[in-house]
């Protein structure tokens, strides 16, 4: 509890003492609440993945997500954010954060895992998505925080060669394909720059189509089918052709079970060029 008190009074501390200046690509770009507009935004993706979290009761307070992940109620999420605070704390003790100058978290939501980014190191980090509403609440939440930037990766709008790391914190499934997801990434990192994938599936390809079925199954229990469409299963084959090394590895989930382990069940991969 201490510890947690201390992450939280540094982390308010921290935002007022955050430059003002802007990161210099973004100095013409339009803003809407503070969001800089680097794509039109789009509503079908937003729409029902908006629909999905607060089917799941997970579209927070404004105060709640000032606060994340240290999640302040004793219910039915606390379980998921102890995880997810215990992913935060390995990668923010990561060496390389003390060099990086320029940091994007690609799928970023309401901006929380930026925010603890930013107040743990000197880089500029800039917190992009797809999600208008959560960056909005992202901004308004962090105003002297990171940068908030509605960006679709595919339509190369963010500058080459610009970012020593690249996160994305539970959101690779969001993407479709890593074959083309990773040259973009690639193109953003400067020379000695990493891609950093954290608290996200990864299939044996013979259980892809399984995992599809529960999905599909899932989201229409939910009230989104077409949800499904936007959700994708990646293998671990599909890693194959790139220099992957694994920065933490989830206990076997039986052992986790018995020994009542709350520790992520997912892998925190390190991806270079």
């Amino acid at each position: 509890c201490i510890k947690k008190f201390l992450n939280l009074k540094s982390l308010l501390i921290g935002v007022g003492n955050r430059k003002n200046d802007r990161v210099n690509f973004l100095a013409q770009i339009p803003q809407q609440n503070g969001v800089y507009l680097l794509s039109t935004p789009k509503a079908e993706f937003e729409s029902a993945y908006l629909g999905v979290r607060k089917a799941e009761k997970r579209v927070y307070e404004d105060a709640i997500v000032a606060q994340l992940p240290y999640y302040p109620l004793q219910d039915e999420q606390y379980k998921l954010w102890h995880i997810r605070s215990a992913s935060m704390e390995r990668f923010l003790a990561y060496e390389g954060l003390k060099d990086a100058q320029n940091i994007l978290d690609l799928g970023c939501g309401n901006g929380w895992f930026s925010q603890h980014i930013a107040q743990s190191c000197r880089a500029e980090v800039l917190g992009v998505d797809v999600n208008l509403t959560e960056l909005k609440q992202a901004h308004r939440v962090f105003p002297n925080g990171p940068y908030f930037a509605y960006a679709d990766i595919f339509e190369d709008k963010l500058p080459h060669h610009h970012f020593d790391l690249i996160v994305m914190n539970g959101v690779i499934q969001y993407f479709p394909s890593l074959e083309q997801l990773f040259p973009i990434l690639f193109l953003l990192l400067s020379d000695k720059g990493s891609i950093h994938i954290i608290d996200s599936p990864f299939y044996d390809a013979s259980k892809i189509a399984a995992a599809q079925a529960r999905s599909r199954a899932y989201y229409s229990q939910m009230g989104f089918p077409e949800m499904a469409q936007h959700y994708h299963h990646h293998s671990w084959e599909s890693l194959g052709k790139y220099a992957v090394k694994k920065m933490y590895n989830p206990p076997n989930k039986w052992i986790a079970k018995i020994r009542r382990l709350n520790r992520s069940p997912f892998y925190w991969l390190k991806v270079e060029a």
